[in-house]
C-alpha cells in the first residue's frame, strides 16, 4: 500500500480482495496518506465497498440522448439527425429514430 504523485495529483495504491486498486485523491500528500489510512481501516473492518463502474452506452443510446439533450436547440439538428440515422443504417442496417 502506497502513496504516489503523478502530474501534480496524489494517488493511493492498495489491494482489495487480491486485486490492485488505485484511486486519485487530491493535490496534498497529507490528504493522500489520510485517505490510504481510511481505506486500510475500512478494509480491515470489512466495511469497504467498491462502487461499480458505469457501463459504456451503446451508440444507439448515446445518439438518442445527444439528439434529445444537446442537438434539439441547434440549427443543425436535422442535419445531425440525418447523419446519425445514416450511421445507424451503415452499422446495423436499421434505424430507430
Amino acid at each position: 500500500m502506497s502513496v504516489f504523485e503523478r502530474h501534480g495529483h496524489y494517488y493511493i495504491d492498495f489491494y482489495f480482495r487480491g486485486r490492485r486498486r488505485r484511486e486519485k485523491v487530491g493535490v496534498s500528500k497529507g490528504e493522500a496518506i489520510q485517505a490510504l489510512a481510511v481505506r486500510e481501516s475500512a478494509i480491515a473492518r470489512g466495511k469497504f465497498k467498491l462502487v461499480p463502474k458505469r457501463g459504456v452506452p451503446t451508440f444507439a443510446v448515446f445518439s438518442q440522448k445527444y439528439l434529445e439533450t444537446f442537438s434539439i436547440n441547434r440549427r443543425s439538428h436535422y442535419v445531425e439527425r440525418y447523419v446519425i440515422r445514416a450511421l445507424q443504417n451503415f452499422f446495423w442496417g436499421a434505424t430507430s429514430l
